[in-house]
């Protein structure tokens, strides 16, 4: 009996040394994806900042909705619900 209890102990530790890995993992994905997400958007920027500079006003306007198109896509990627999950 003491081995059988032991035992379910020693399961109960290794299920939640696999739950705390998963969750490691997946804040480490989120992490990433968030680097990635505001490494993107700085150079999104700063070529609309060198566009602008030489654009005509017409250009400005593409460059407006341009911007506006991004930003809308980089804030629905930022969902977490959109996010991957690692290990279930």
């Amino acid at each position: 009996q003491r081995a059988d209890a032991i035992q379910q102990h020693l399961n109960q530790t290794v299920n939640a040394v696999k739950s705390t890995h998963t969750r490691v993992q997946n804040c480490l994905n989120e992490f990433t994806s968030l680097a990635n997400t505001q490494f993107i958007e700085n150079r999104v920027y700063d070529e609309d900042e060198t566009i602008n500079a030489k654009a005509s006003k017409k250009d400005e306007q593409s460059t407006v909705s341009t911007k506006i198109l991004l930003t809308n896509i980089f804030i629905k990627n930022r969902n977490p619900n959109n996010r991957r999950r690692v290990g279930k």
